[in-house]
């Protein structure tokens, strides 16, 4: 039986008096659903030849008129406790800066609801003259932007830069699959760690069916695998700062 989507769930955006509407000029678009580290997430992209700021008017509008409330300028520190009204450089009065305070405001909003945010972006498409690129992601947490923040870093816990970030967890439905992904990292090279890896699945029951060679000690190692009627894709390659690797593990099974 099929998951039941995110936003009919019980309690995602239902308190909020449901699910957000339809541009009256915008394309038909597929909803997305995930859960990223236990959270929530459902979004939509389409394109309209609307301008940006009527797309956002409607929203603020429609949503406003559910019981959201606009906490754009928080979220991007516009808010007049961020700001001075004067000349200086973070002052209305200052004409770059009303260029971009306005540019913001015109082209992004971001919304919450209690333990719901919703965030909606409208920018002009890259290859198609007077269309806008329109991203719509709502998400089960208070703040999409605190939620990004605590996605930003996974390093090892070497005790130099504080504790650990991670693992990261997601789940995605797609086509009658589920697919399972998650992100750790390791303090040791990637070799060692592919191979701590590769062994631990293998007394899971996973079989190898193809594996990438390795060039040297940090390079990327690749392996795919299969357990009854799932597969997976093992990824381990060095971290960014070079201090470990990172671990990639996507599960595949059908629903």
């Amino acid at each position: 039986m099929a998951p039941i989507p995110a936003y009919q769930r019980e309690g995602f955006a239902r308190s909020a008096g449901g699910f957000w509407p339809q541009f009256p000029h915008g394309a038909v678009a597929a909803v997305h659903e995930m859960t990223l580290n236990g959270v929530d997430l459902v979004s939509e992209h389409w394109e309209t030849a609307a301008s940006a700021a009527d797309v956002i008017a409607y929203y603020r509008e429609q949503m406003a008129a559910r019981g959201w409330r606009d906490v754009t300028e928080e979220s991007f520190e516009l808010s007049p406790e961020m700001r001075n009204n004067g000349t200086g450089s973070t002052g209305l009065q200052n004409q770059e800066y009303a260029a971009k305070y306005r540019k913001i405001l015109e082209s992004s909003l971001v919304l919450n609801h209690g333990p719901q945010c919703l965030q909606i972006n409208a920018v002009p498409e890259e290859n198609k003259t007077g269309w806008i690129d329109v991203r719509i992601c709502a998400a089960a947490t208070p703040s999409i932007k605190d939620f990004i923040e605590s996605l930003a870093a996974i390093r090892p816990d070497d005790g130099k830069d504080g504790p650990a970030r991670g693992p990261i967890d997601a789940v995605q439905h797609n086509g009658g699959q589920r697919y399972h992904t998650t992100i750790t990292a390791q303090p040791d090279e990637p070799a060692p760690v592919f191979q701590r890896t590769l062994a631990d699945l293998q007394s899971q029951g996973w079989q190898l069916v193809l594996t990438k060679p390795a060039q040297n000690a940090r390079a990327d190692y690749f392996a795919c695998l299969s357990r009854d009627k799932q597969y997976a894709v093992l990824f381990v390659r060095a971290s960014t700062d070079n201090r470990g690797a990172s671990v990639t593990f996507t599960e595949v099974a059908p629903e």
